[in-house]
C-alpha cells in the first residue's frame, strides 16, 4: 500500500506540471487539441513501455531493466532541455 501511497503523491506533483507545460506551449485557440494529442501520446506509449520494461526486467534483471528506464528519462531531459534553450 505505501508504494500506491508515493506512486499517488507522484503522479499529484507530477500531471499540474505536465498540463501547466502544455498550456504554455499551445497557443489558447488549440490548447484543447494540444491537451488531446499530448493525453493520447502518452497513453499511446506506456503501454509498449511498460510491456518493453517486462520483457528487459525478465530477460536481463532488475537492475538492466531500471538502468535502461533511468538513462532513457535522463535523455529525454537532456533534449528536452536543449530544445526549450534554443526557443
Amino acid at each position: 500500500m505505501a508504494l500506491f501511497g508515493g506512486y499517488a503523491c507522484y503522479y499529484g506533483l507530477v500531471e499540474g506540471t505536465e498540463r501547466a507545460l502544455v498550456a504554455d506551449f499551445a497557443p489558447e485557440s488549440v490548447r484543447g487539441q494540444a491537451y488531446g494529442l499530448f493525453h493520447f501520446v502518452v497513453g499511446a506509449g506506456m503501454l509498449p513501455a511498460s510491456v518493453l520494461f517486462g520483457a528487459l526486467w525478465e530477460w536481463a534483471g532488475v537492475e538492466v531493466a531500471f538502468l535502461t528506464g533511468a538513462g532513457l528519462a535522463l535523455m529525454a531531459s537532456a533534449l528536452f532541455w536543449l530544445s526549450v534553450r534554443r526557443a
